[in-house]
């Protein structure tokens, strides 16, 4: 009998290949920064690393992951964020949090909000002329 645990869901092979790239960045560039700043919680780091965090993350293709599509975020669905959530909660980095970016929940209210005044003001106009 195998001591292995099998996994009951099995990960698309895109995800478990982004879930991978991420388990290697964090070890290889948040780690090590976290490291030399002497940061044990996200509340400790500079203004300064959490902007190096996001801008590296935004490189390396994580940041924005999270939010719409529509939105110029990645769209990723909700299998792919769990897998990376969980890999970040794994890793028990203090800058992992700073890593996919935020969800786009303000980008969307911002978008219906904004379209909705831009009716009001076309109402208004064409009322006033």
């Amino acid at each position: 009998m195998t001591s292995e645990i099998l996994d009951p869901i099995a990960l698309p092979p895109e995800i478990s290949a982004l879930r991978e790239r991420l388990r290697a960045f964090i070890a290889e560039e948040l780690e090590p920064a976290a490291a030399k700043e002497g940061v044990a919680d996200e509340a400790q780091a500079s203004p300064s690393l959490r902007r190096w965090a996001r801008a590296r993350s935004a490189e390396a293709g994580f940041f924005r992951l999270a939010q719409p599509a529509e939105l110029g975020g990645g769209g990723l669905g909700p299998v792919g964020l769990t897998a990376l959530h969980e890999e970040i909660a794994r890793a028990q980095n203090p800058l992992g949090g700073l890593v996919l970016g935020g969800d786009g929940g303000l980008l969307r209210l911002a978008s219906r909000c904004s379209a909705r005044y831009a009716r009001s003001m076309e109402a208004s106009t064409a009322s006033s002329s």
